[in-house]
């Protein structure tokens, strides 16, 4: 395995590194909002993902849920996926629908800052 998985560690130039994988997997066992996930998603990925994480992560529709303990699933559905369409076709469609749905950093910095000024109100 070691001679086809890399384990980078910590990195900061993410984008790069989801730009030459051929597929996203996260075969977790336990995640809250797994933000790697919307990335993924966001760089056209396929993600093949734990049935453990929250359906709500499914946010562009094209995350595939697999059973955490059937390793023979995660085989077959990884193997015999179709890469047939065009994957820079389906991250420009995932990135306008993210920012379509709030998912840009210019809006979740909005919600925070409404966030701590309605705090603010609510503590006067």
């Amino acid at each position: 395995m070691l001679k086809k998985v890399l384990f980078t560690g910590a990195v900061r130039d993410v984008i790069d590194y989801l730009n030459a994988m051929d597929i996203f997997a996260l075969p977790s066992f336990y995640e809250g909002q797994p933000f790697s996930l919307i990335e993924a998603q966001a760089a056209g990925l396929p993600c093949f993902v734990s049935d453990k994480v929250s359906q709500e992560t499914n946010v562009t529709k094209n995350v595939t849920y697999l059973p955490i303990d059937d390793v023979t699933a995660w085989k077959n559905e990884i193997e015999f996926f179709s890469f047939s369409d065009n994957r820079i076709d389906r991250r420009d469609q995932n990135v306008k629908y993210l920012l379509r749905n709030g998912f840009s950093s210019e809006d979740n910095a909005n919600k925070l800052i409404k966030s701590y000024d309605d705090f603010k109100v609510n503590r006067r």
